[in-house]
């Protein structure tokens, strides 16, 4: 590739197209006033289309043209010429991100509506990422409580990574109910700050549960496909009144039978 070619790349990349970059860096050759004929004949492009990409360079600011007959056009200096078209850019990428960003909540709260809405359905989600964003987003909409199951790997898991999304639950007055199978030793779960909050309760399972299972406000519930949670497990979503009912009614005969979280601890001392 040419020196000449790697410039046209470069301005290309810059914002320029293929013919306005060959222009500029004609003009630029030239290092002088020139009419049009003698910028086609150096950049190398038919005069007729010339006229456009000229024109265009002078919106941008980056050509000026010479009053006269016929009438000539000179070159800003290169430094000045990236610059213009850097701000340019950048300008450019600030009201697209400004795009993206309203893009981006239009289509969260589409996505939250159509997930709360009243039609009742069962969804299948495939792998834990969307797991986590979905239930990221129960949680932001959560306003009465969260029942869940884990293991202990997955709960300290939870805490790390949606731990703010709880605090912030339980500011608006979210209840939870934790219950964690095989938990077999008092090691950290990640929620010491939170033991003291009444609305925060955690329990321990004696075995191991045949599945982990999330309820929101008693609205929707995710149930995974297997005990053992990884990267690939997929979830069951749902907001149909029997499917949470029966995921409700197993919660509760889990809690009740769970042991507590102070008792438990002392049991595993005193072992």
């Amino acid at each position: 590739m040419s020196e000449n070619e790697d410039l046209v790349g470069v301005l290309k990349r810059l914002g320029l197209t293929f013919v306005q970059a060959k222009t500029y860096l004609a003009l630029n050759q030239i290092g002088e006033e020139a009419t049009i004929e003698t910028v086609a004949k150096t950049a190398r492009v038919g005069r007729q289309h010339v006229y456009a990409p000229l024109s265009a360079l002078e919106k941008l600011g980056l050509v000026q043209k010479v009053l006269g007959a016929p009438p000539k056009y000179t070159v800003l200096p290169a430094k000045t010429a990236v610059s213009i078209l850097l701000e340019i850019r950048r300008k450019e990428s600030c009201e697209l991100q400004n795009q993206a960003s309203f893009l981006i909540e239009s289509l969260q709260k589409d996505h939250a509506t159509a997930f709360l809405s009243e039609k009742e359905r069962t969804l299948f989600l495939v792998g834990s990422a969307a797991f986590s964003r979905e239930v990221d987003r129960a949680l932001v909409n959560a306003r009465v409580c969260f029942d869940g199951t884990a293991t202990v790997e997955l709960f300290r898991r939870g805490m790390f990574h949606g731990g703010e999304n709880h605090r912030r639950a339980l500011k608006r007055g979210v209840s939870y109910r934790h219950v964690i199978s095989r938990a077999n030793s008092s090691a950290p779960l990640g929620d010491e700050d939170l033991v003291g909050n009444s609305v925060w309760a955690v329990r321990f399972s004696s075995c191991v549960l045949p599945f982990q299972m999330t309820i929101v406000d008693r609205k929707e519930v995710f149930i995974s496909t297997r005990p053992d949670v990884t990267k690939e497990c997929s979830y069951y979503w749902s907001n149909n009144t029997c499917f949470l009912i029966l995921a409700q009614s197993y919660f509760d005969i889990l809690w009740k039978q769970s042991i507590p979280r102070n008792k438990f601890v002392l049991k595993t001392n005193n072992e």
